[in-house]
């Protein structure tokens, strides 16, 4: 028996946040993991914020990206 459901904008848009933030939380746990494994000292917070990041150089991937992108867009 199929059952007919029309989906709002507003469900398809819940769906896709909840989703989202699943998602990002396994992502998220899983580096996490990799980071204790590999010797990491920092809980979870701390490392979640980058809280022990001084230089751009030892800033994750995706804030070296939008260092980079805001240097290329604005002049000197």
């Amino acid at each position: 028996m199929k059952v007919n459901r029309s989906v709002t904008p507003v469900g398809a848009v819940t769906r896709g946040l909840l989703a989202g933030t699943v998602g990002t939380l396994a992502m998220d746990a899983l580096l996490y993991l990799r980071y204790r494994k590999d010797g990491g000292k920092d809980g979870f917070p701390r490392w979640e914020l980058s809280a022990n990041v001084d230089a751009w150089d030892q800033a994750p991937a995706p804030a070296r990206g939008g260092e980079t992108a805001v240097r290329r867009a604005v002049p000197p």
